[in-house]
């Protein structure tokens, strides 16, 4: 874990670049939710695809800004189910979707 960098890279609380999460929060005030959140993009998403994840990631950021919607990213839904809507995000599906998919 890195707290604050020159670069502010992160937005709700964090951010996984590769195997290092990088916040402006204390260890102690990071909540257990966030951390399965991030822990979701670095088990199952950045060891999985590993460098050229980052680019993935930002083309599905992108998407979502240019078309307008705030939760298209499936790599943060992804995140966001995992941790049973613990990193923040406004975008879980409803929970009878999620038993589905």
């Amino acid at each position: 874990m890195c707290r604050e960098g020159r670069l502010r890279l992160h937005a709700k609380g964090g951010t996984q670049l590769g195997d290092t999460f990088v916040t402006s929060y204390e260890p102690a005030r990071l909540r257990r939710g966030l951390v399965a959140h991030e822990t979701h993009h670095r088990d199952a998403q950045w060891r999985r695809y590993g460098l050229v994840f980052g680019v993935m990631y930002l083309y599905a950021h992108l998407r979502d800004v240019v078309i307008g919607k705030k939760c298209c990213n499936r790599y943060e839904l992804a995140a966001e189910v995992a941790s049973n809507g613990g990193g923040g995000y406004d975008c879980l599906p409803a929970p009878e979707a999620r038993r589905r998919g």
